[in-house]
């Protein structure tokens, strides 16, 4: 228990607080610029008091831009990778 508490602590040590997230229907244009702004490669997707999905620079690159569509029409929410995994999901305290 206790290696995989230190474990997690270490991982905590390279996350962004608090957390960085935007409106789902929010434009991966105005997402990317957010990012851009403070310095980050991902943002959580915020949907009321939930976070349904996570948007990165990769999903950008492949799933916008790749695909031909527009960063000012398309919405965070449509290339989101969702639901998000974490570290918590795989251990048993």
């Amino acid at each position: 228990m206790k290696d995989q508490e230190k474990f997690l602590e270490d991982i905590g040590s390279y996350m962004a607080s608090p957390i960085l997230s935007v409106d789902a229907n929010t434009s991966i244009q105005d997402a990317a610029n957010f990012m851009q702004e403070n310095n980050v490669g991902s943002l959580f997707i915020k949907s009321g008091d939930d976070y349904p999905g996570i948007v990165t620079e990769t999903d950008f690159t492949r799933k916008v831009l790749g695909a031909g569509l527009s960063p000012a029409t398309t919405n965070d929410e449509s290339v989101m990778t969702s639901p998000i995994m974490s570290m918590e999901n795989y251990f048993e305290y």
